[in-house]
C-alpha cells in the first residue's frame, strides 16, 4: 500500500489523515469479527425506542397484559352492560322492563363489587361501566316516558274528538 499521498486542497496533513482512515478501515475489515476491538471514535447508538414506533407497541402490550389480569367478574359485568346497551336500541325489548331491569341491575352490582377490590385499569373500567349503565338506564326511562306521554296525548286527542261528536 505504498500510495503516493496527494495533498487535498494543498494540505499535506489532511491527505495523510484521509489515507490513514482508509487503511484503518481496510485493516479492520480483514480482521476476524471476534477479534475486533471497539473503535473509540464511533458514536454510541442508543437502545431506547424512538417515540411513536416500538414504544407505542410496548404500551399496547402492557395494556393487554393488564386486561388479561382482570377478574372474570369484570368481564361478565362488561358483557352484561354491552347487552343492555344493545337492547336499549331495540324498541320491542326496551319496553319490557322485566327483561331490561335484571341486565341493568346485574351489571351495576358486578361493577360496584369490582370497584371495591380492583386497582389500575380495572378500577377505571369498573367506574366507567357503573356510571355508563346508570346513564343508559336513565336515557331509556326518559325515552319511554316520552313515548308514554305521546301515547297519553294521542289518547286524550281521541277522547276529545269523540266528545266533539256528542
Amino acid at each position: 500500500m505504498n500510495e503516493e499521498k496527494k495533498p487535498v486542497n494543498g494540505n499535506d496533513e489532511t491527505a495523510e489523515i484521509i489515507n490513514d482512515d482508509k487503511e484503518q478501515k481496510f485493516e479492520e475489515s480483514k480482521a476476524p469479527s471476534s477479534s475486533k476491538e471497539p473503535v473509540k471514535d464511533r458514536p454510541i447508538v442508543s437502545e431506547q425506542p424512538k417515540q411513536g414506533t416500538s414504544g407505542s407497541n410496548d404500551t399496547i402490550d402492557k395494556m393487554q397484559k393488564e386486561i388479561m389480569q382482570f377478574n372474570p367478574l369484570t368481564f361478565v359485568a362488561a358483557g352484561i352492560a354491552f347487552l343492555f346497551f344493545i337492547m336499549v336500541f331495540i324498541p320491542p325489548i326496551t319496553i319490557r322492563w322485566w327483561i331490561m331491569l335484571p341486565f341493568a341491575a346485574a351489571s351495576i352490582i358486578l361493577f360496584h363489587m369490582r370497584k371495591k377490590d380492583a386497582s389500575g385499569l380495572e378500577l377505571t373500567v369498573s367506574r366507567v361501566g357503573f356510571w355508563f349503565v346508570i346513564v343508559m338506564f336513565l336515557i331509556r326511562d326518559m325515552w319511554l316516558s316520552s313515548k308514554v306521554a305521546s301515547i297519553a296525548d294521542g289518547f286524550n286527542a281521541i277522547v276529545n274528538g269523540m266528545r266533539a261528536f256528542e
